[in-house]
């Protein structure tokens, strides 16, 4: 069926936009912090009339829930029951080109698509709205950009991806079930995979005590949820349907993938909804929930979808995940945390302030036509410095055009550990879909995206975030400390265990540990002073390693 790419190929241009070499209007000193809100929704053509086909309409943006002094806001839009195929397109009013990007994509009349947009403001504190299609809009916001030229909070601190929640396996939520009258003992590391003549046996022995002391044997090496993959009878990770409609999730972040224990107003995530069986919505939200006032996310059945959400952190650092469907069915829900807005106890800097810009295009693979899409397993390297001068993070639209089921794409700071996390989802054959993303970038603004599926990729970014800190990310991952080993002296470095079993990141000198770090748990030091210092896991002495200090 490869044949139906070629044919969503011939009419691309009308699914997606062509883009512009349009130059950013923002000055690179138009620096601005992030306020988060609780989510309010500001649009809903629904009670009124629709966007029109072509036709650009202006919404206005600031007023009871956004100041005047507004640069830039953190949206969410969704389309739904249009008319067409074709796209959508959120630009700054009066200051932007129609077609020269493209926020969120639709292959079929009637269907319902959200995407969230880190969107400059435009004249008189509008946002402007383009549809090839005519279609209903809801606008959501999430949070503002004010200017500043220092700032405590609303600073974003990037990181590298990291997988928090994922349903199928247990990671970071467990269904319920009726508990044991009794704790287990804890069995400590006191088996291997060798000890099992099954699956079904590991299997019984990790379910009894995973819910207790998580995989206290490391029988699960890849964090999937499934122990000992080797053994006879071990399945594959598959869709487990395991939420069901009305299900809130509360979900702890706080202390986990990169994210402080304390410090963060608002995280910064990816949530992939997969597999749903029903069509409905999906909320994130600061603990406790108000249910029903907005949408993040719209899963039909079947469809694999992302969306990038920002949300404060509730009741003690938490967020709260509601799954609403329409007729009873289930879905698996997955998050990704990317970066942290800071609060007012962090200190006065320069770092990690907004600077928003007209959106431009950065990638496109289909340019200069004709060219053959991105093979399956390809990386393809995108420079953002031209668009992002000095910038330790973008925030911008990530398209795939031309995909196929089963497909994904990762964008990262170069270089990318593919798999490790995804920035959107391709469903069915032929599928262009689009999703907001905020990545760190590296030196000289290097990025790269890995495709998982052949496909066309775009990069449309809307604004970037400024460099300053020094800031190096270790990752512990199947019993190894891997990432940059170096770091000038007052650099900042971040540990984040992503292995199933606990870890330390200990000094042999003594000079810093980490204590004990459990799966997705993270942990700070900042190096003052020029060395190099070895260093070790306690609980694995094994693993060994050195970084080294420069002055």
């Amino acid at each position: 069926m490869r044949w139906i790419v070629a044919a969503v190929l011939l009419f691309a241009g009308a699914l997606v936009a062509t883009g512009s070499s349009s130059s950013p209007v923002a000055a690179a000193d138009a620096t601005s912090s992030y306020v988060p809100i609780n989510p309010t929704r500001l649009v809903d053509t629904r009670s009124g009339t629709a966007v029109q086909a072509n036709v650009a309409r202006d919404f206005q943006i600031t007023g009871a829930a956004v100041p005047a002094s507004a640069t830039a806001v953190v949206l969410n839009v969704t389309a739904t029951g249009s008319t067409g195929n074709g796209f959508l397109q959120v630009f700054p009013t009066g200051q932007a080109t129609q077609g020269s990007s493209s926020t969120l994509n639709l292959d079929f009349a009637g269907q319902t698509i959200p995407n969230a947009a880190f969107a400059p403001l435009g004249s008189g504190g509008k946002v402007s709205v383009f549809s090839t299609f005519t279609t209903h809009v809801l606008i959501d916001v999430f949070g503002y950009f004010v200017p500043a030229a220092t700032a405590t909070s609303g600073r974003l601190v990037s990181l590298t991806p990291t997988r928090i929640m994922d349903t199928r396996s247990g990671l970071g939520w467990t269904p319920p079930t009726t508990p044991p009258p009794t704790t287990p003992p804890n069995p400590g590391d006191s088996k291997n995979c060798s000890d099992f003549a099954t699956y079904a046996e590991a299997k019984a022995w990790f379910d009894t005590y995973f819910p207790f002391y998580g995989d206290i044997a490391g029988l699960d090496a890849d964090g999937d949820g499934i122990p000992c993959q080797s053994l006879p009878g071990a399945p594959k990770l598959t869709a487990q349907n395991l939420v069901d409609g009305g299900t809130t999730i509360s979900l702890q972040v706080a202390g986990r993938g990169g994210v402080p224990s304390s410090g963060a107003s608002a995280v910064v995530m990816n949530v992939t909804v997969a597999g749903p069986t029903a069509a409905g919505f999906v909320q994130v939200a600061p603990s406790p929930v108000s249910k029903g006032a907005f949408s993040n996310l719209n899963p039909e059945p079947g469809r694999t979808i992302a969306n990038l959400v920002v949300v404060p952190l509730g009741v003690g650092g938490k967020v709260d995940l509601y799954a609403e469907l329409y007729s009873p069915g289930t879905l698996d829900l997955l998050a990704d945390v990317v970066g942290y807005f800071t609060d007012n106890t962090a200190a006065d800097s320069t770092t990690g302030l907004f600077v928003p810009i007209t959106p431009t295009r950065a990638l496109d693979t289909r340019q200069p036509a004709p060219q053959p899409e991105v093979a399956s397993g390809a990386t393809v390297d995108v420079s953002t410095a031209a668009v992002a001068p000095g910038a330790s993070a973008i925030a911008g639209n990530l398209t795939s055009t031309g995909g196929g089921p089963g497909g994904f794409l990762q964008l990262a700071a170069t270089p990318v550990n593919p798999g490790a996390s995804s920035s959107l989802n391709t469903s069915y054959e032929g599928q262009t879909i689009a999703n907001a993303v905020v990545s760190p970038v590296a030196a000289g603004g290097a990025a790269q995206v890995y495709s998982f599926g052949s496909t066309h990729i775009l990069l449309d970014v809307t604004g970037w975030f400024t460099g300053g800190e020094a800031l190096v990310e270790i990752t512990i991952a199947d019993f190894a400390f891997v990432g940059a080993q170096q770091v000038p002296a007052g650099g900042r470095v971040v540990v984040t265990n992503t292995d199933p079993a606990s870890h330390t990141w200990t000094a042999v000198d003594g000079s810093f540990d980490s204590g004990t770090l459990a799966q997705g748990d993270s942990f700070e030091f900042t190096f003052d002073e020029p060395g190099t210092f070895e260093y070790f896991c306690k609980l694995h002495p094994s693993m060994t390693g050195t970084i080294t200090v420069t002055g």
